[in-house]
């Protein structure tokens, strides 16, 4: 029984005969591996998602699992280098016999890790690609603004009026994010500020503030805040006399 390739640094899978039964030499890469096939089938599947990955052309081959791998030699992660080192190991006319849930078996790493390899790289590959392409094709493009510019007629009204507001020459409308020379964004929309709840007394303030403002009188220095019960039993007399009737008066007898 060959040894495990996780249990050495370098291992030679043997190159059986194209006529060979798939099945034997799929058997062979999982015993090369070191993994079983119930151990594959039992972890969390994700062929099915990277498959979904696109070309890198319409008509190019490298979709799917290849770009999933163009992705991760991308990588600059321990973990997809470690991934990627297993799976060159196997030869690259063997490679497609087995899941690449059993890769990830072998490296010792889950397939939800080697899904978020995958994604982390997409994004950073094609931001990095994106911005590379706008900054490469962008000379080309301002000459080709240019060229419309300069011709005759209606043709070129448009690119004129952008190369005009490029350099300050007519006046730009106020919309909400102006770009200012092509280096600097102003963003010109209502900024909302979200503030805290104010207590009653600050609120009473604000409103008699507002109030003597309409009928152009002084702001009030603060609101009186209103006695509350508790005070108000406080401060009475514990044993107040109730009120009584005045006596009335004796009649006058001349």
């Amino acid at each position: 029984m060959p040894t495990p390739i996780r249990a050495r640094k370098r291992a030679r899978t043997p190159l059986l005969h194209p006529g060979t039964p798939v099945s034997r030499r799929r058997a062979q890469l999982y015993s090369t591996l070191g993994v079983t096939e119930a151990e594959v089938a039992s972890t969390p599947q994700i062929t099915h998602i990277l498959k979904e990955l696109p070309p890198t052309a319409p008509r190019a081959k490298d979709g799917g699992i290849t770009r999933a791998l163009i992705f991760l030699r991308g990588s600059g992660e321990p973990d997809a280098k470690k991934f990627l080192s297993i799976y060159d190991q196997i030869p690259l006319t063997q490679r497609h016999l087995l899941p690449i849930e059993a890769y990830c078996a072998a490296s010792a790493l889950t397939t939800k890790r080697l899904l978020e390899l995958v994604t982390g790289a997409c994004f950073e590959q094609s931001s990095a690609t994106t911005a590379l392409l706008a900054k490469a094709s962008h000379p080309n493009v301002v000459a080709a603004t240019v060229r419309n510019a300069l011709m005759w007629g209606k043709d070129g009204v448009r690119d004129r009026e952008m190369l005009h507001k490029h350099a300050g020459f007519i006046p730009v409308p106020k919309t909400n994010v102006l770009n200012v020379g092509g280096d600097f964004n102003q963003d010109n929309r209502k900024q909302i500020a979200i503030g805290e709840i104010l207590g009653i007394e600050e609120t009473q303030t604000r409103i008699a503030n507002r109030f003597n403002e309409r009928l152009g009188l002084a702001a009030s220095v603060g609101a009186t805040a209103l006695p509350s019960a508790v005070d108000t039993a406080a401060d009475e007399p514990a044993d107040s006399p109730e009120p009584t009737q005045p006596e009335p008066e004796p009649e006058w007898v001349p």
